[in-house]
């Protein structure tokens, strides 16, 4: 499911179900939710990566004293990049650089609620602010990197959450050996290993992220093929993670990843569909909204695009900030925040529908 410019997708489905169809047996032995790995740096956005003391691996000497709760947004905006390495799953030779099979590389871009005034900017490094706070691992889209999305989950991050974005080692622009997008089948467990690494970090006694996240307040999204991938780790039974919370899906589907959806009570789903989306069928969105049990929600935008409500400005993306921002404090708040509902700004340009319980 191309996220970037291209082929209209309508036609690719089918391809897309049968390339996962065909690599899901491989993919499934691969994958693991043990969160085995290395963090091999944790350094500021822009700067040089250095390593982290100390064998990357081994437990926590100590758990940091218990945090008070994170003070209400907005917040300053801090942004780190992380690079986690899985090596417990493989990517094949043709996409490294030695020419051999190696581990999964996932550099990761970590934007969180930081020390300072609020503002529109991220600041590479920052200082966090006290607290724990909620945890969204995002995944991009097919040709995407997590910068696409910027806007978006620096948002998340000034109302109060740690947003997590890798770029997937074969699926973004730049990948070594080109783009694969049958990697697909290998993302839910990607999301999986980094909600592991990240909680960990969180639990060291020391580092950048040391008792910044509540490992009990966890939510997965996505966009295009990111959002096929996070639904499969909320709710497929082929790689279901009983530690996400709740789950967005912009632009996605219930791709076959093995196994079937909704087969037992899952996290809150928000599902986010612009009408005029030539790549993801809209009625796609509408199918996963009206099998999805509740609480769900389906934020309708009639002549929004595949990409533009989700990387983009105006009316939509505006939207989409704000009807995201107000599930994710719904059900990952402390206390929960409500109701959920469409900015005065742009009642009349998308609709929501819901089904709270």
């Amino acid at each position: 499911m191309r996220a970037g410019v291209g082929a209209a997708k309508f036609p690719r489905r089918a391809w897309a179900v049968a390339a996962i169809t065909m690599v899901l047996p491989a993919a499934c032995t691969a994958t693991t939710v043990s969160g085995q790995g290395s963090l091999s740096a944790v350094a500021p956005f822009s700067g040089a990566s250095r390593p982290v003391s100390g064998p990357p691996d081994a437990p926590p000497a100590a758990q940091p004293p218990a945090a008070q709760p994170p003070a209400r947004g907005p917040f300053a905006v801090g942004l780190r990049q992380v690079t986690f390495i899985d090596r417990s799953r493989t990517v094949p030779g043709s996409h490294t650089t030695t020419g051999r099979p190696g581990p999964r590389v996932l550099v990761t871009d970590v934007w969180y609620p930081a020390e300072g005034t609020p503002g529109r900017i991220s600041n590479p490094g920052a200082a966090p602010a006290g607290g724990r706070f909620p945890l969204v691992v995002f995944a991009p889209g097919f040709d995407r990197g997590p910068s696409s999305y910027a806007p978006l989950l620096a948002a998340w991050a000034r109302a109060g959450y740690v947003v997590a974005a890798p770029s997937f080692p074969l699926t973004s622009p730049g990948a070594v050996g080109g783009l694969d997008e049958f990697d697909i089948v290998n993302q839910p467990g990607d999301l999986r290993f980094l909600i592991g690494r990240l909680s960990r970090a969180s639990a060291s006694a020391r580092g950048a992220f040391a008792g910044l996240i509540d490992p009990g307040r966890i939510a997965v999204a996505g966009h295009s093929d990111g959002a096929d991938a996070a639904l499969a780790a909320a709710d497929g039974s082929c790689c279901r993670d009983p530690r996400i919370g709740a789950v967005i899906v912009m632009a996605g589907a219930a791709l076959p990843f093995g196994g079937r959806y909704f087969m037992q009570p899952g996290p809150p789903l928000l599902v986010m569909q612009g009408s005029a989306d030539a790549f993801n069928p809209p009625a796609y969105a509408r199918d996963l909204y009206a099998r999805a049990p509740p609480p769900k929600y389906l934020l309708w935008m009639p002549g929004a695009d595949h990409s533009t409500p989700f990387t983009g400005t105006g009316p939509f993306a505006q939207a989409v900030r704000s009807v995201s921002t107000a599930f994710l404090g719904r059900y990952l708040g402390d206390p929960p925040v409500t109701p959920i509902g469409l900015p005065l700004a742009v009642r009349g340009t998308a609709t929501l529908s819901r089904a709270p319980r």
